[in-house]
């Protein structure tokens, strides 16, 4: 029995090592220490991306190889049609009629493939993705100033090219293009590229000509409005018409739709007359004299081609016949201790937005219907006193005054007097006044204007009157006592 004990006492040093080392096995193989290197491996990525679940592999080594494949290429090449552009004068530029962005294809996929060696069912992995190009609105660019706005209006030549911004959807492997201008030869994403550097001068630059009518007043225009841009004109005025930026050789034909004449109406530049009246108002009642129209409207076009196509210009104008009288005092009158008074004036004829160069007045003596002679009512000191000062036919010149009008000729004046005794009276009234229009006939009564003569005792001091005179906005005032002025 003792002999027994002894022999197993004597084995239990190996089974003891037994059981340590398998129980060390395992807690080997539990934590990972024997797992096989695919079961370890991280998350995919693109240089080492998990082998397809399931296949055992043993001691795989990963060769990651660059991404392979080709950018976007140009499918629709841009275009812009046409290169020039004619645009009316002093209005906004216009769009080509075709603007064609460049389409870039949308197939373009690029490779990289994972290669494993090194062990047992080591499977390579093959990553793909495809890269796009997106392509932005149609903007454009100005040479002088670049990437500017249009101007608001056209006035003399304006050219811009358009382009596009062109954007990668992956710029790891396809650079974006960035600014690519419409027209340029855009084949390759090198010649793309090599587009933001430079702008193209080629077909992709667009040129706007304005060709709109050019119009100037032949004689000289009132000081707040210059004669190139004025559309109101007096009756009988003239007005230089051409073209701007026409190309020589062509063809112009001008209609004023019979509205004044023009003297050449079949040459690239000509000269428009405004009519010498405006025409009887039909809005109001037959009447003698009848009333006119105090304005008349007047579209002259121009019609000619550019390239085959038939352009029509037109420039708009508003005729004026005239409707005031006014007048400036420049040599005045009075003998002392007396009521005379009066003055010479200098005469304008209104409205001053114009020029009636052409335009004769005069001041009616007798009245044109009736042949009564044209008194002013009178009483007191001024009593059968009718002395108007008709300053007979008076031709207005070129020059224009901007407050008061059309200036009349120097040797022209109105003359009013009143050669009153002593003593406190009134004389007043309106008096008619007819115009013509180079040698057309008298238009009558078309404007009256009024006159008077006052003289009125001066309180506490005896003998001593105040006097004025008045007409068309010439106005003398004076003490009857004062020093005697020029005396008539």
């Amino acid at each position: 029995m003792s002999k027994k004990v002894l022999k197993l006492a004597g084995k239990r040093p190996m089974l003891l090592a037994l059981i340590v080392m398998a129980t060390f096995t395992l807690g080997l193989l539990f934590s990972g220490w024997l797992t096989p290197s695919h079961l370890r491996a991280s998350a995919a990525t693109y240089s080492n991306p998990t082998p397809p679940p399931n296949n055992e592999n043993t001691n795989c080594v990963a060769t990651t190889n660059s991404w392979s494949g080709s950018c976007p290429s140009v499918v629709t090449n841009s275009s812009v049609s046409p290169s020039t552009i004619y645009d009316p004068w002093d209005t906004a530029p216009t769009m080509p009629a075709s603007i064609v962005a460049p389409a870039y294809s949308t197939n373009n996929i690029f490779t990289q493939i994972i290669t494993y060696s090194g062990g047992t069912n080591c499977d390579n992995v093959t990553n793909t993705e495809n890269v796009t190009y997106s392509v932005s609105g149609v903007m454009w660019t100005n040479f002088s100033s670049p990437y500017t706005n249009f101007p608001s209006v056209l006035t003399n030549t304006f050219s811009a090219q358009a382009y596009v911004i062109v954007t990668s959807s992956d710029t790891n492997l396809c650079a974006s293009p960035g600014v690519v201008y419409i027209g340029v030869d855009t084949s390759n994403s090198a010649m793309a590229s090599a587009s933001v550097q430079a702008a193209d001068t080629g077909s992709s630059l667009v040129t706007w000509d304005p060709y709109g009518i050019i119009h100037k007043c032949v004689n000289t225009s009132p000081s707040q409005k210059p004669g190139v841009w004025r559309h109101d004109v007096g009756v009988g005025e003239k007005v230089n018409l051409s073209i701007n930026g026409l190309p020589a050789n062509t063809t112009v034909q001008w209609d004023c739709g019979g509205v004044g004449s023009i003297d050449y109406p079949s040459q690239p530049t000509c000269v428009w007359t405004a009519p010498d009246t405006t025409g009887i108002d039909p809005a109001s009642p037959p009447q003698i004299p009848p009333v006119l129209l105090k304005t008349k409207s007047c579209t002259v076009k121009a019609t000619f081609l550019i390239n085959g196509d038939v352009k029509t210009p037109t420039v708009p104008f508003i005729i004026h016949i005239p409707e005031s009288i006014n007048m400036l005092p420049y040599y005045n009158s009075h003998n002392a201790n007396s009521c005379s008074i009066g003055m010479k004036t200098s005469i304008f004829l209104g409205p001053a937005s114009v020029n009636f160069s052409a335009v004769t007045i005069t001041e009616e003596k007798f009245d044109a219907f009736t042949t009564m002679p044209i008194w002013l009512a009178g009483w007191g000191c001024y009593s059968g006193m009718n002395v108007h000062g008709e300053p007979g036919e008076v031709k207005m010149t070129t020059q224009v005054d901007a407050t008061l009008g059309t200036v009349a000729d120097s040797s022209a004046d109105d003359d009013i007097y009143f050669p009153g005794g002593l003593g406190t009276g009134h004389a007043g009234g309106s008096i008619p006044n007819d115009w013509k229009c180079n040698s057309s006939g008298w238009n009558y009564q078309f404007y009256w204007s009024d006159q008077h003569a006052d003289s009125a005792a001066i309180s506490g001091q005896s003998g001593v009157y105040q006097l004025e005179v008045y007409k068309c906005g010439a106005d003398f005032k004076c003490k009857s006592s004062d020093a005697s002025i020029n005396p008539q």
